[in-house]
């Protein structure tokens, strides 16, 4: 029965995982230069640092639209790429507050 499932599921549903894997290392990628920026602690950034935490948290926002570049087949079961949008905003904010311990408060973004 679950194999029939699998079968039958569209390719965007197919392709979600790893676009969601690859949203979390491109996330990750843009994280790791400024972790160090943020007092662990207390999540206090110094004055000379706003700027680089202020654009690396717009990067993970932005990204939270996802493209993700994946495989069709045709009817005669040739592969060919194609791009699936994904909506990855909650994933998005739980990343920001996991790993920099931002809090997001604008939850009108998120609808």
């Amino acid at each position: 029965m679950r194999d029939l499932e699998m079968e039958f599921r569209t390719d965007f549903e197919h392709n979600k995982d790893e676009a969601l894997e690859q949203f979390y290392e491109h996330c990750e990628r843009v994280a790791m230069p400024i972790e160090h920026l943020i007092n662990a602690s207390d999540n206090v950034v110094s004055m000379e640092n706003i700027d680089a935490v202020h654009d690396a948290i717009q990067k993970i926002k932005d990204l939270s639209e996802y493209d993700y570049i994946g495989e069709r087949f045709n009817k005669f079961k040739e592969e060919y790429p194609e791009t699936f949008s994904y909506n990855f905003k909650r994933q998005a904010v739980d990343f920001l507050n996991d790993n920099l311990g931002y809090v997001w408060e604008n939850k009108k973004w998120l609808m």
